[in-house]
């Protein structure tokens, strides 16, 4: 009787990879203002971790936490309200908000990514205690979650969104060393500056990483 054909001896590294991105454009064709944009915020938290000297394992699962922290959108989130042209209302804001949660049921129990579940639920705590959903503060947001944070938030203001046009990378970095110790890890958003000056231009690609 032949032995059951074991597909994870044969799968490289980057074909997984490829899926997973695959899965995360198709979800950002339903949002015409983030394309692209979890691959940067994938880029700026690498090259941040890098900086920080965080080891190949942590890169790595660094990196496969950034590429699916947006990934609850897919779940109960129409279209209306992820292109929505204004502010969005109180149930609207619910529903944006429940999306680390939805995140973290999807991959709640798959044997190789739960040990992300902690970095993608928390990505949008506030350093100060004041984010969501847990109002985690300061260190006890796990570091990889703060990372994305930082990396999050400095692509989305220099992105164009539905409500407002984007920031120059100047006025992000201001507002950005404004929102120290309040919504960001000062360290990071330390380590973010410093990576901006080594990437004048434009992010190289890290996926390898993964």
């Amino acid at each position: 009787m032949p032995k059951p054909y074991d597909i994870a001896q044969t799968w490289d590294p980057r074909f997984v990879n490829n899926l997973i991105q695959v899965l995360v454009e198709a979800l950002e064709v339903r949002d015409t203002y983030i394309q692209g944009h979890t691959r940067r915020v994938a880029e700026i938290s690498l090259a941040i971790g890098a900086r920080m000297g965080l080891s190949q394992i942590e890169l790595r699962d660094l990196y496969a936490g950034a590429i699916l922290h947006d990934i609850g959108k897919a779940v109960g989130t129409t279209e209306e309200t992820l292109n929505k042209p204004m502010p969005l209302d109180q149930r609207e804001e619910i529903i944006m908000r429940e999306h680390p949660l939805k995140a973290g049921l999807l991959i709640v129990g798959l044997e190789n990514l739960s040990h992300i579940l902690p970095t993608i639920m928390h990505h949008h705590e506030r350093w100060d205690g004041t984010g969501y959903p847990a109002r985690l503060q300061d260190e006890s947001i796990p570091l990889h979650a703060r990372i994305i944070c930082v990396a999050d938030a400095f692509d989305a203001m220099v992105s164009p969104r539905s409500f407002r046009p984007a920031m120059s990378r100047e006025e992000a970095v201001a507002e950005m060393i404004k929102e120290k110790e309040k919504h960001f890890d000062p360290d990071i958003v330390d380590e973010l500056v410093a990576s901006l000056e080594d990437n004048k231009h434009e992010w190289k690609d890290f996926s390898f990483y993964f």
